[in-house]
Order: C-alpha cells, then sequence, then structure tokens
C-alpha cells in the first residue's frame, strides 16, 4: 500500500523539489548532479527503499565525492528511521 503513495509522489517530483530537500538537509551539490538524481529517483525508486547497497554503488560515479557522502549518511539515516513503513 504504501509503495502506492510513493510512487504517486515521484511522478511529480521535480528537481526544485530536490533542491529544497537537499537545502533542508545541508546537501552540497553540482546543479548537474540534480537531472542525474531527478532520474534516478523516478526509475529507481524500489531499489532506492530495498537495496541500499546496490543503490549507492549505483549513484557514486555519477555525483562529486562530497555530494555522495552527504547523501549516503541521509540516506542511511532515512532508512533506519523509516524501515517499520517500507
Amino acid at each position: 500500500m504504501i509503495l502506492k503513495f510513493i510512487k504517486k509522489y515521484i511522478n511529480y517530483l521535480t528537481i526544485d523539489d530536490i533542491k529544497s530537500f537537499c537545502e533542508k538537509e545541508n546537501i552540497s551539490y553540482l546543479d548537474s548532479e540534480l537531472p542525474f538524481a531527478l532520474n534516478y529517483i523516478k526509475n529507481n525508486y524500489k531499489t532506492i527503499l530495498n537495496n541500499p547497497d546496490f543503490t549507492l554503488q549505483d549513484i557514486k560515479p555519477h555525483l562529486s565525492n562530497n555530494t555522495y557522502e552527504q547523501v549516503k549518511c541521509i540516506y542511511l539515516n532515512y532508512l533506519k528511521k523509516y524501515k517499520d513503513y517500507l
């Protein structure tokens, strides 16, 4: 059931939403990383939710080291925080 809500939200996700999230979480990023992030999330949200090791390996070559480390930390914290809902 929760995947239906997530899928619906993902369909409406925009680059501005990603920018806002990054600002809220103090993630520094390059503007060139935003289209990759949007496309990756839209096309791989099930993998993101279920396979963190693969996801982290998959995104690493596409992000700067600084962005990757910040995303990794927040991603793993969110997975831990919301594991009972996923």
